[in-house]
């Protein structure tokens, strides 16, 4: 299943948890795919937020 399909079915505390190990990682080991796995989860995490904050 693509990643963008996956973040989409997750709950947002699941994709913060799941943005904060990434970064944990990241600081250990730097790299490409770890920074866009990020990089897609914020997105989704703003796009949410966003969708929120147009219905109140």
């Amino acid at each position: 299943m693509e990643l963008k399909k996956c973040l989409k079915i997750l709950p947002v505390s699941v994709l913060n948890a799941f943005y904060y190990e990434s970064l944990k990682q990241f600081e250990h080991e730097e790299s490409d795919d770890i920074l866009a796995i990020m990089e897609s989860v914020e997105i989704e995490i703003r796009e949410r937020d966003t969708c929120l904050k147009n219905t109140k």
